[in-house]
Formats: structure tokens, C-alpha cells, sequence
């Protein structure tokens, strides 16, 4: 017979959990871990969670400047939503994977190192248009002498857009596999 398809429900992680002797629920699904050595490891956690926080920063503080375009300008406040929401979205997912990547469960795995690559480059793309619609409303449109404000807001968007990107090698570059199953008798 052939393998049938499930419908795959928000709550399907759930059948995965089972009630021992004692009445505790626990976990007996499949696990994946970060397969590099542990220096290696470190150092990509270290850069990942880093690259996080400057993303956080450098998006937050982009919509804290009063940029020419960020008041009124619609073609410049869409891509800075798009990437707010992009951004959110990556920062989610790696607090959804954890600290602890020696064991990490299939519904968590599914949630954040499976979708990561394309959050992140989604983002990448919504900072990439901020920028290139900033420096058409300021080069179209009268700045009012607010040069330096564009000018840090394009470079907000760049440190954006590099974190981003850092952030994406790295999470490519880690090696994950499923864990053997162990027995619980």
C-alpha cells in the first residue's frame, strides 16, 4: 500500500508527546542537532544571535529618525513595514530554536532553521528596497536640509541589510541532522 498523506494540523506536533508511568508527558519525536564541532558551533551561535541584535537595532532605530519620505511618502514607509515585519518574523524563529542546538525538536526545527533561509532573505529584500526608495525620494523630492537623517537612515537600512545577510550564512552553513531514535521502554 501506498504511504497516505495526512492533513498536517497547527496541533500535530501534540501526537508526538505521550504519558509515561509516572504521568508526565514526554516528547518521543524526532530531534535534530547542529552536527559541527563545538567551537564551531559557538562561534556560529555567537554570530547569529549578534547579527540578530544589531538587525533589531538597526530596524527599530530606522523607524525612529524622522527620514525625508518615513512622515508621508507611502513607497518609502511600505518596504520599512515589509522589513519591520520580515525582522520580527527572523527574531521569532530564532528565539523558537533556542540556545541549545544539541537537541531540537521536529516541530521547533520546522519553525526556525527550516524557514530562516527565506525570512532572512525576504527581509534582505525589503532592506535593499528601502534603501533604493529613500534615495529616490530624497533625490526626486525637496529634503529640507535633512541629508544627514536620509543619509543615516540608508545606512541604518545597510547594516540591516549586511546583518541579515551574516545571519543567513550562518544558519546555511550549520550542518543539522536527525537524531536516531532512542527506545524508552
Amino acid at each position: 500500500m501506498g504511504e497516505q498523506h495526512k492533513k498536517h494540523s497547527r496541533r500535530e506536533h501534540l501526537n508526538d508527546f505521550h504519558l509515561n508511568i509516572a504521568g508526565e508527558y514526554v516528547y518521543d519525536g524526532a530531534l535534530y542537532a547542529c552536527q559541527n564541532d563545538d567551537a564551531k558551533q559557538r562561534r556560529s551561535k555567537r554570530a547569529v544571535w549578534g547579527m540578530a541584535a544589531i538587525l533589531t537595532v538597526a530596524v527599530a532605530a530606522g523607524g525612529c529618525i524622522p527620514a525625508p519620505g518615513m512622515q508621508n511618502c507611502f513607497y518609502v514607509l511600505l518596504p520599512y513595514l515589509g522589513e519591520f515585519l520580515a525582522a520580527g518574523s527572523v527574531i521569532w524563529a530564532l528565539v523558537k530554536l533556542g540556545m541549545d542546538w544539541s537537541a531540537v525538536r521536529e516541530y521547533n526545527y520546522k519553525k526556525s532553521v527550516a524557514v530562516l533561509p527565506v525570512r532572512t532573505a525576504v527581509t534582505a529584500v525589503f532592506s535593499l528596497l528601502g534603501v533604493v526608495c529613500e534615495l529616490i525620494f530624497f533625490f526626486v523630492n525637496d529634503h529640507a536640509g535633512q541629508t544627514f537623517f536620509a543619509l543615516l537612515y540608508v545606512l541604518l537600512k545597510l547594516i540591516a541589510l549586511l546583518s541579515v545577510l551574516v545571519l543567513r550564512a550562518e544558519i546555511m552553513q550549520a550542518e543539522w541532522d536527525k537524531l536516531p531514535k532512542k527506545d524508552n521502554f
